[in-house]
C-alpha cells in the first residue's frame, strides 16, 4: 500500500501534467489560424510574382515546343556551377533597358537576389517580353530530377569518372580505325581549326559546345581534341552531362599531334 505522502505525490504530479498540457492546448488554440497553416517555401528564390511552370513539363518537353527559351537570372558564378541544359545565362544584375531579347515569351530560373531578380522583370516586361518562372527554381529543378551541366571541376572525384582519357597513340588508332567510327570532334576556335586538324574531324568551340550540341547525332562515339586538356576536360564533362557518354578525349593538345609530323588538313 501507498503511504500516504506518495498518494499525495502522484496525485500533484498527475494535475501538473494535466496543467501543462491545458496550457499548450491553450496556447495553440489562440495562434492566429495563418500562423498554423502557413506554407513552407519551396525555394527562396521563388520570390517573383509570375505565372509558373514546373520542372515536369520541361522535361517532358512541352516548353521547348512551344519555343520558349530558359533564361538563367541567378549569378554567372551559380550558371557555371550547375545549369540547365540549353539555358541561357543572363544574370539579373547586368539586366538594363539596353539589354536586348527578342524572345516575346520566355522562360527564367529565379535568382536569389529578389530586388535585382524584381528589377530585371519589370524591365524585360516593359519590353513586352512574357515570362514564367521555374517552379522552385534550381532546387526544384534538381529535386524533380532534371538534368544540369556543371562547368567541370579537375578536383572533382565525380567529374573526373566523366572523363576518359587516351593517349596520343591511342588516339590516333581511333582516327585511323575504319571499323568503328568516331566523330573527331575539335573544340578550338575555328580560326585554328582552319590553320591545321586532324583529318576528318568536325569544328564546334568549346564556347559554343552546348548551344550547338544537336550538331552531334545521338549515340555517337566521339573522340576529342582541343587546345589544351583542361578544356578538353571541361568538354567531355559538358558532353557527359548532355547524355554523350562514348566519348575519349585526348590527354595533350593538338600541338604534339602537330609535332609528330602526323597528317592534317587545312581550309583552303
Amino acid at each position: 500500500m501507498f503511504a500516504r505522502q506518495d498518494v499525495t505525490a502522484i496525485i500533484v504530479g498527475f494535475g501538473l501534467v494535466i496543467a501543462v498540457v491545458v496550457f499548450f492546448t491553450i496556447k495553440s488554440a489562440s495562434k492566429n489560424p495563418e500562423e498554423i497553416a502557413a506554407p513552407v517555401a519551396l525555394d527562396e528564390e521563388d520570390s517573383m510574382n509570375l505565372p509558373s511552370v514546373s520542372p515536369k513539363e520541361i522535361i517532358q518537353g512541352s516548353v521547348f515546343s512551344k519555343q520558349e527559351p530558359i533564361f538563367d537570372l541567378r549569378t554567372d558564378v551559380e550558371y557555371q556551377a550547375a545549369h540547365i541544359i540549353g539555358a541561357i545565362s543572363l544574370p539579373a544584375d547586368t539586366v538594363t533597358d539596353a539589354t536586348e531579347i527578342t524572345e516575346k515569351s520566355i522562360v527564367i530560373v529565379p535568382s536569389a537576389d529578389s530586388v535585382s531578380a524584381k528589377k530585371a522583370v519589370d524591365i524585360l516586361a516593359k519590353k513586352g517580353v512574357s515570362m514564367r518562372q521555374i517552379e522552385g527554381g534550381m532546387r526544384g529543378w534538381e529535386a524533380a530530377g532534371g538534368r544540369v551541366v556543371v562547368f567541370g571541376n579537375p578536383s572533382s572525384p565525380i567529374d573526373r569518372s566523366k572523363v576518359h582519357f587516351v593517349s596520343l597513340e591511342s588516339f590516333k588508332s581511333i582516327v585511323e580505325d575504319t571499323k568503328i567510327l568516331h566523330m573527331i570532334l575539335d573544340i578550338r576556335s575555328k580560326k585554328e581549326f582552319d590553320r591545321a586538324h586532324v583529318p576528318g574531324a568536325y569544328n564546334i568551340p568549346f564556347s559554343e559546345l552546348e548551344k550547338r550540341r544537336a550538331e552531334i547525332p545521338p549515340a555517337t562515339n566521339i573522340a576529342l581534341y582541343g587546345d589544351n586538356d583542361i578544356e578538353s576536360f571541361q568538354a567531355s564533362v559538358r558532353l557527359f552531362d548532355m547524355g554523350m557518354f562514348a566519348v575519349k578525349t585526348l590527354d595533350v593538345n593538338f600541338t604534339a599531334w602537330e609535332e609528330r609530323k602526323w597528317p592534317v588538313e587545312k581550309k583552303e
